[in-house]
């Protein structure tokens, strides 16, 4: 039997963090929690990620510079973007780079639950 897909978790925020990997846990995924783009850059998990959700805005290098440099890497891994910004420029240059999903916090556990599902096994988001 094949492992449960791995979520690389990229947020600065703890809570946020945990709740997420708690939530991927519960509908059958696992997860690998990054506080930074740079740790996950840093230290990357063993395996490529069946998916990445991903915050906009963090310290350092935003959720959007993460997403280029790896498209840039040739890394197609689909990307979901949790953000509390509102900027419909920021919402366009995400999908502009193939985001998946991009989601206003706080989201409703359904609507991520949803977004992982499609990614993961590669459906549209509609």
């Amino acid at each position: 039997m094949a492992p449960a897909p791995l979520i690389a978790i990229i947020d600065d925020d703890d809570a946020i963090r945990e709740a997420l990997a708690d939530l991927t846990l519960a509908i059958g995924y696992r997860s690998a929690p990054y506080e930074s783009a740079e740790a996950f850059l840093r230290l990357p998990p063993d395996e490529m990620p069946a998916c990445l959700l991903l915050d906009v805005q963090m310290p350092g290098m935003s959720g959007l510079e993460l997403q280029e440099h790896l498209r840039g890497q040739g890394q197609t891994m689909p990307v979901i973007f949790i953000t509390s910004l509102v900027d419909p420029d920021v919402v366009d240059r995400a999908m502009q780079q193939g985001a998946h999903c991009v989601l206003r916090k706080p989201t409703k556990s359904e609507t991520i639950e949803h977004c992982l599902y499609t990614a993961v096994h590669g459906l549209p988001a509609e």
